[in-house]
Parts: structure tokens; sequence; C-alpha cells
């Protein structure tokens, strides 16, 4: 996913979401890929403010879900 009028390969994300049965109920899965040549200049960035709000999103989701 890039900015309205950004180039491909600069910073591009893909996030990803499945549902999955278990047997005692379901599973999400959440997959986050960053690619491009800004990256590891914003792995900092990412890890800091990017990963609780992936972790909080889960936990509103379970809340939810339950």
């Amino acid at each position: 996913m890039q900015p309205e009028g950004g180039r491909a390969g600069v910073f591009d994300g893909e996030h990803r979401f499945a549902i999955e049965p278990t047997a005692g109920g379901s599973r999400l899965i959440q997959e986050g890929r960053f690619t491009g040549v800004l990256v590891p200049l914003l792995t900092k960035g990412l890890r800091k403010r990017t990963l609780p709000a992936f972790e909080q999103m889960n936990e509103a989701v379970k809340e939810r879900a339950e």
C-alpha cells in the first residue's frame, strides 16, 4: 500500500488478516510486511508505534468476538 502519488519500492506495506477455526473457537492471524529502501530507517518507529497499534487492534477484535 502506498500513499497517493507514492513510488513503489520506497516504502511499501502489505497487511493480511485471516481467521482460522480451532477446536475451541477461532484464531485471528494478522501479518504485516514492509518493504522498500526506507524500511531500515523506519524500523524503530514501526516497532514503537505500529506494533502496539496492531496489538491493540487484536485485543479489540478479541473483546468483540467473545
